[in-house]
């Protein structure tokens, strides 16, 4: 519960009538405005978690549900994770040295941060989404690691001089998607023309013929 009513968020239909006067009930309205703040009342119950979301900073944030449970103990914050798979990028509210602890053995190694933003820290999950990974953040400097690049590797290759290249078949015709009849053979690269009539016109010979397409 939370101290104050400014605090609730209300997603359900409020009481409009009463059983003493029907809908017209003054008394009843005078308590609903009272004690429902106007700002809090959301259209629909589908709108209560986003706003949750806006007003409270979460445990965990990551781009896949992650299921978490988050307890204080002295200087510490203890986080056990699961659902996030390895190597994603999941943001604790929390700042501090994350570290990961194993409950069976007792071993403890340090994790790198991806870095800090302004509610928490953002680390690189260490286990498989089927394992539990508890997360300990102890007080201490974050080893923070670069972040991992999204692009793929680009080759580059001087081309000076004269040069060749070769075309590779890629156009899988065993469904007749670009030649009729159907082939099992995979067409490699064509230049397609086709036939067009255009109407005769004062002085010029035209009609039907050959054209590239374009022309």
């Amino acid at each position: 519960m939370f101290a104050t009513r400014e605090n609730f968020l209300y997603g359900c239909t409020l009481p409009f009538a009463s059983d003493r006067a029907g809908g017209e009930d003054g008394t009843l309205d005078a308590l609903v405005a009272g004690a429902f703040v106007e700002k809090n009342r959301l259209a629909q119950p589908a709108d209560v978690p986003p706003a949750i979301l806006e007003a409270f900073t979460p445990d965990v944030r990551s781009e896949k549900p992650v299921r978490s449970l988050h307890r204080r103990i002295g200087p510490r914050h203890v986080y056990m994770a699961m659902d996030a798979p390895k190597n994603s990028i999941v943001e604790f509210r929390a700042k501090g040295r994350p570290e990961l602890w194993d409950p069976w053995t007792g071993e403890t190694r340090r994790l790198r941060a991806l870095g800090e933003t302004a509610t928490g820290t953002k680390v690189e999950m260490p286990l498989e989404d089927h394992e539990a990974q508890v997360i300990v953040f102890s007080p201490g400097t974050p080893v923070l690691a670069e972040v991992p690049s999204t692009e793929a590797p680009c080759l580059r290759l001087p081309l000076d001089g004269a040069w060749k290249f070769e075309l590779q078949p890629t156009m899988d015709n065993r469904y007749g998607d670009f030649r009729l009849p159907v082939t099992d053979s995979i067409i490699g690269p064509e230049a397609r023309i086709f036939r067009h009539f255009r109407p005769a016109r004062s002085g010029d010979a035209g009609g039907g013929g050959e054209r590239a397409p374009g022309s």
